[in-house]
């Protein structure tokens, strides 16, 4: 059977400083290309003049020298994934550095180690209340348009459901969304494919994003690292610890959230939904986890 490479990988993110990082702790260095220009060369030659009568022969010697130039390049980032990928990858004395993950179990997940690099074969989700906060964004930019679109046909955008509470919403999650694009930051929940139980909470940068944020759901693998894996009876991972400033995420979820009847007030405890069940955190079992690529 004729040997066949695998396609390069169709990036949705990649992080290249951390790829390089990565790279150089692992060789001692990043991969340095060069490319010839010019070739050294000297090149002598014997140089005879024939005189006229009287005069004799002349002689003497020609030289051309020659230098040579290279220019220098680095590579580019998605060389220096595969470089990092084919090192993480490859068979050693003591195993391979890349832990594949495309199910857990209880066992399992207590082997995982905090600054474990695995690969993981997952579904990627964005959670509901940045989804929110990204649509609000777009549509508040388009309510000066609206406005101006009522004017000429003689209604107000109170005429097509959009009144002061809906303002308010509007204009909230719209701050919210400035405040993590000034952070160049957005989250997104993993979900390992076989065992979805098991997830993992990212903070991506959207500058690296290759595709727009909502296209970047769906299945997908994730190269990264392992940061912090919630044990039992830790608190939830909550999206605000990984931007700063959306601690009002919590207060717009409570909003959505019908108001419990006395009786539900007064149920037992063991009623309760469990902690991390709000939307806005993600609970045991769970990780924190910094991706280098998705692909």
């Amino acid at each position: 059977m004729v040997a066949r490479r695998k396609p390069p990988p169709q990036f949705r993110y990649l992080d290249p400083e951390i790829a390089e990082s990565y790279l150089a702790s692992l060789t001692g260095g990043l991969p340095e290309g060069s490319s010839t220009t010019e070739r050294a060369n000297v090149i002598e030659r014997s140089v005879y003049n024939v005189g006229t009568r009287g005069t004799g022969a002349g002689g003497g010697r020609d030289t051309e020298d020659g230098s040579e130039n290279q220019e220098r390049y680095r590579y580019p980032p998605e060389a220096i994934f595969r470089f990092l990928y084919e090192e993480l990858d490859a068979e050693t004395e003591e195993g391979k550095i890349l832990i594949p993950l495309d199910r857990l179990d209880e066992e399992s997940w207590q082997e995982l180690e905090d600054r474990n690099i695995v690969e993981i074969t997952g579904t990627i989700k964005i959670p509901d209340p940045l989804k929110a906060m990204e649509a609000m964004g777009t549509f508040k930019t388009w309510l000066p348009a609206l406005e101006r679109i009522g004017e000429f046909v003689g209604e107000g955008v109170e005429d097509i459901g959009i009144g002061q509470k809906e303002r308010s919403m509007i204009d909230g999650l719209g701050d919210m969304k400035e405040v993590a694009d000034s952070q160049d930051a957005t989250v997104i929940v993993i979900e390992v494919i076989n065992t979805p139980r098991y997830r993992f909470v990212a903070k991506l940068k959207k500058s690296l994003l290759r595709t727009s944020l909502m296209d970047i759901e769906g299945e997908a693998k994730i190269l990264g690292t392992v940061q912090r894996k919630l044990k039992k009876g830790d608190p939830p991972i909550g999206f605000e610890q990984l931007i700063p400033g959306l601690d009002a995420l919590r207060a717009f979820q409570g909003n959505q959230q019908p108001r419990p009847n006395r009786a539900a007030r007064r149920g037992p405890q063991r009623r309760r939904k469990p902690q991390g069940s709000d939307g806005n955190s993600i609970s045991y079992p769970a990780a924190t986890f910094t991706p280098i690529g998705i692909y």
